[in-house]
């Protein structure tokens, strides 16, 4: 997405366990590319169409991250 290397660093499962079945990534963004997100571009949808976005104003990162992965039944690997 343009942020540098190490992005969607953290390694997930839906038991903790390796190997990993997704990557996850936490990021602030601007209300330029929020709006995008919301409306993408012809030549962002492939890309949006296979990532979970969940944008909410002013959430504690931590918190956010947390429910997000409780939501899609997945944790940070332990290993």
């Amino acid at each position: 997405m343009g942020w540098g290397p190490g992005n969607y660093s953290v390694a997930l499962s839906p038991t903790g366990a390796a190997p990993a079945t997704h990557f996850g990534c936490r990021a602030q963004v601007d209300q330029v590319f929020t709006q995008m997100l919301t409306a993408p571009p012809a030549e962002a949808q492939p890309l949006l169409a296979v990532l979970v976005v969940d944008v909410r104003p002013g959430a504690d990162g931590a918190a956010h991250f947390a429910d997000v992965l409780a939501r899609l039944g997945l944790v940070q690997l332990t290993e």
